[in-house]
């Protein structure tokens, strides 16, 4: 059985689409479930009426009694769901007919996978722009290994599947707003069991009011963005210790070792010095991408 969980807030823009294009899979959902985070405009009374009119009997809207915030919201939707097999999913995104169909196979067919992440066409929507980017898939079913970048989350939640029993045992590890596709591909990866197919599944829409991609500018930021990968690191070795993953903590105690070490240059302003940024040259490999040393310089200073 599988679940669509679709977290909505103030969607009243672009949830029809959002639930035409999973209305209109080759393979129907078993279940689908709408939770509503006090929206005030009419998103909950588009999705009811939605339903209504389609005889979607399988369909189901909740509505918080109080605003959670995407990230909570997610994360507890997903326990409310009946399936073995969960589909997180944004309300502004289009997804492509056969997006339940390849994923659930994938899964069914690949006992070892407990999350499966597949990939997306850019849609790049606002006043001025409107266009699908280019891009060519190679089809390829590939494990996401655990390694030095375990933190960098580079695709949305919004394309994931993954196993409702592999949630509900990472989840103790989690902390009240920490964002749920963060919390699975990182947990995955530890785990050996977070695989990347490059299919396309949506067209996953870029606009204004997106709740990712959001920059980073202060040095305060950058101390509460950094202190926050920590936190994980630290839920990430408890993991390790809880289910006898030891020989993932050198891994982690170096991640822990460069973060800290960034934590202190942008907390003291500091370029050079022990603590300097500088000294995080050394942990170059630990960067998403080299140039984001670069960037940390920029942001020291600005």
């Amino acid at each position: 059985m599988n679940s669509v969980v679709l977290s909505t807030y103030n969607g009243e823009a672009f949830v029809r689409e959002q639930l035409d294009s999973i209305r209109n899979q080759t393979v129907a959902p078993d279940e689908v479930l709408i939770v509503d985070d006090c929206s005030t405009d009419s998103t909950p009374d588009i999705i009811r009426s939605y339903i209504e009119d389609n005889k979607l009997f399988n369909w189901k809207l909740l509505i918080n009694s109080e605003n959670k915030g995407w990230a909570d919201n997610f994360s507890e939707s997903f326990l409310l769901a009946n399936g073995d097999l969960i589909f997180p999913c944004d309300q502004d995104d289009i997804w492509l007919e056969n997006k339940i169909e390849i994923m659930s196979k994938t899964m069914q067919e690949n006992n070892g996978i407990d999350l499966l992440i597949g990939n997306y066409y850019t849609w790049i929507q606002n006043d001025r722009e409107d266009y699908i980017k280019s891009i060519s898939f190679s089809n390829r079913l590939e494990k996401m290994p655990f390694d030095n970048k375990v933190l960098y989350v580079n695709y949305p939640g919004c394309v994931y599947c993954f196993r409702k029993d592999f949630y509900t045992r990472i989840l103790p590890y989690r902390f009240p707003k920490y964002p749920h596709d963060s919390l699975l591909i990182r947990m995955a990866k530890l785990c050996d069991c977070c695989y990347f197919l490059d299919t396309p599944v949506i067209k996953w829409r870029r606009h204004t009011t997106n709740a990712t991609g959001k920059p980073i500018r202060t040095n305060k930021d950058m101390c509460s963005s950094i202190k926050y990968y920590l936190d994980c690191l630290e839920l990430m070795k408890l993991f390790c210790h809880d289910t006898h993953l030891d020989d993932r903590l050198p891994i982690l105690d170096r991640c822990i070792l460069f973060f800290s070490t960034r934590y202190k240059a942008f907390s003291d302003s500091r370029l050079f010095g022990k603590d300097g940024l500088l000294s995080c040259i050394k942990y170059i490999d630990y960067y998403n991408r080299p140039l984001s040393f670069l960037g940390d310089v920029y942001r020291l200073f600005h």
